[in-house]
């Protein structure tokens, strides 16, 4: 009941997705959703919290997200503009857009999945299941966008992990603005880059993700 549940929520999501990107709602229908689903769950949410015993976050772990994000976007984009692709597609962002991006979307997409969805599915089921199933359907939803899969459901992974190891919604929302924010601000500087600097900034990235935690 709880995976059906789960994927009846993603296919919803979907088709709002669907419908706001043939609209040209530029997401505020995406955005109405969330909202109705977080409010409709409020008090589960809650429930969920009360037994939720939250571990300390020391500021080192927002350090070790912020480096492991920028990091592997860096990573995943370098080597995709060492083969002459890129994942996000360059284009001009207005002020909403932005606020949208690296705000609403974190603040909303974190709390509907990573604190209500991953909890239930932990009780339900294996952490490793757990956050597999909700990555992907994380993913999923994602798809109609210009964002690469693969990048999406690593770091899904990633949030998810992070989510159960500290049950901090703050950290997740934070790793998310990153990834986000890398997304607009930092995707054109990829396209001047010559290729040996795009070389040794990959094996800065790399070195950074293994040594970093």
């Amino acid at each position: 009941m709880t995976i059906f549940k789960f994927t009846s929520l993603v296919i919803i999501l979907i088709t709002t997705v669907y419908i706001d990107y043939l609209s040209g709602l530029e997401g505020f229908l995406l955005i109405s959703v969330y909202l109705i689903f977080i409010f409709g769950t409020n008090q589960k949410i809650n429930n969920i919290c009360s037994m939720c015993h939250n571990k300390q976050t020391s500021f080192n772990l927002y350090i070790y997200v912020f480096l492991f994000c920028i990091s592997f976007f860096f990573l995943y984009n370098i080597v995709l503009q060492l083969g002459n692709k890129l994942m996000f597609l360059s284009k001009e962002y207005s002020k909403m857009d932005i606020f949208k991006a690296i705000i609403l979307y974190p603040i909303l997409e974190e709390i509907l999945f990573r604190k209500y969805w991953l909890s239930i599915l932990i009780s339900k089921f294996s952490k490793a299941k757990a956050i597999l199933v909700l990555s992907i359907g994380f993913t999923i939803i994602h798809i109609i966008t210009s964002t690469g899969w693969a990048y999406i459901l690593i770091l899904s992974v990633f949030l998810s992990w992070i989510y159960i190891r500290t049950r901090n919604i703050l950290l997740c929302i934070t790793g998310h603005f990153i990834i986000n924010f890398s997304g607009i601000f930092f995707i054109d500087c990829l396209a001047s880059i010559p290729k040996k600097i795009l070389i040794i900034g990959l094996l800065l990235a790399i070195s950074i993700i293994i040594f970093s935690y």
